[in-house]
């Protein structure tokens, strides 16, 4: 009777901790291998807001598709491979002082913005209805000599306030990317 009650309980613990993912099941929303996989620099934030949770992701031959959410909070996270977006003001930009700028004579529904590591623009038809939409390109790619059709898509886009996506976008790391070193020495 008493073998039963323990087997059971046994078989209960291990039922709760898969449900939970208790068993080293990866909690991020992209592993390295399948940033790998996609082909082209991957960022993911490391940073996320307090209850936040992974709520989608779809992973595809040329794009990723990642979406938070809490509650009525959200922000989904979209990158491809290759992009026709016109990306040519965000490299003017990076190449002059303009940052964080709105330019009318450009376009006056975008403001030009650093964030980070990061060059992009904002679109500020939604934004004055709360939402933060970025589209933005890693600066340190703009600093190379690059052909514009070789240049992928990356895009935020959350109903959060702009200093805590703006945290968001700051901590945003290319997982195919050695991370520094932690402190550690390494033994010769």
């Amino acid at each position: 009777m008493i073998r039963r009650k323990v087997i059971g309980i046994i078989v209960a613990v291990v039922f709760v901790a898969i449900l939970t993912g208790c068993f080293g099941t990866d909690t991020k929303p992209v592993t390295e291998k399948q940033a790998e996989e996609l082909g082209f620099p991957v960022f993911l934030p490391d940073y996320l807001p307090e209850g936040l949770e992974l709520k989608d992701k779809t992973i595809e031959e040329n794009s990723l598709f990642v979406s938070f959410g809490s509650g009525d909070h959200y922000m989904e996270i979209t990158q491809r491979k290759r992009s026709k977006y016109n990306y040519h003001h965000m490299i003017e930009m990076n190449a002059s002082d303009a940052a964080n700028k709105a330019d009318p004579a450009k376009d006056p529904a975008i403001e030009y913005r650093i964030i980070g590591n990061f060059v992009g623009e904002i679109d500020k038809t939604i934004k004055k209805q709360g939402i933060f939409s970025y589209t933005f390109l890693p600066s340190q790619i703009l600093d190379q000599t690059v052909n514009v059709g070789d240049l992928h898509y990356y895009h935020i886009q959350s109903n959060l306030g702009e200093d805590e996506i703006t945290q968001v976008i700051e901590s945003l790391r290319d997982l195919c990317q050695p991370q520094p070193d932690s402190g550690q020495e390494k033994a010769s």
